[in-house]
């Protein structure tokens, strides 16, 4: 059995969409992306989410949160050509992405109060996230054109955001008596691994490129906070 305080929390969700509107990004021949809100027809999702907060002492509190997302679009609009090539159409019901949020991920918190005087607390703070690899929009699409305003539809390559582990660090000090408050102070470092990953991205399409925005390397600070 295990010592201390052990908290479970746990839920299972399901839902269904019909008519739903997402974000889509068009790419012209030239390469100039264009943000759309598309209806997509109907999409079904189902999770489940489980917390756990375990409290071995009176000084220490761990937690662990793990997500799961799963489910696509049942229905989403063809692309099809103009012109000539009006009746040429691609079924992308199996090809859009549902890419709001990773299907899995899970974060490790944990803090503890290694030391307590008469005048502070010490504190250490440490988390990790990850999440899996996701998509960054339903769907990358262009209409190239064929001339005498004749269009054929393209669907580019998804821009994925890659699997990521983030861990964050903090050593602080607080309820330090200064004057009618009271002092907190830290040192924290932010993506402790330097871990490189993309946050987002455009595929350019007609022009060949694809881009990336990366997140924050490694990044660390001090905090100095009175409160009164």
């Amino acid at each position: 059995i295990l010592p201390g305080t052990l908290r479970l929390n746990a839920s299972l969700f399901t839902y269904t969409f019909e008519n739903i509107q997402v974000g889509q990004i068009k790419v012209g021949p030239t390469g100039q992306p264009t943000s759309l809100t598309v209806n997509a027809g109907e999409a079904e999702r189902w999770g489940a989410e489980v917390e756990l907060q375990w409290s071995p002492m009176d000084n220490l509190l761990l937690a662990l949160n793990y997500g799961h997302i799963d489910g696509d679009f049942d229905e989403y609009p063809e692309l099809c050509g103009t012109g000539a090539f009006a009746t040429f159409c691609i079924d992308t019901s199996d090809i859009a992405l549902r890419s709001s949020s990773p299907e899995d991920q899970v974060s490790l918190i944990g803090d503890w109060v290694f030391a307590t005087t008469d005048w502070a607390d010490f504190i250490a703070h440490v988390e990790v996230f990850w999440q899996e690899e996701t998509g960054t929009s339903a769907l990358w699409t262009n209409n190239y054109a064929a001339g005498a305003g004749n269009t054929y539809p393209v669907i580019y390559d998804p821009i994925m955001l890659k699997d990521r582990v983030v861990a964050n660090a903090r050593l602080g000090i607080e309820n330090v008596e200064l004057g009618t408050g009271s002092l907190r102070a830290s040192l924290w470092v932010r993506n402790l691994a330097d871990e490189e990953y993309n946050s987002y991205g455009i595929n350019f399409g007609g022009l060949g490129v694809i881009t990336s925005q990366y997140g924050e390397p490694r990044t660390y600070g001090m905090g100095l906070t009175w409160v009164f």
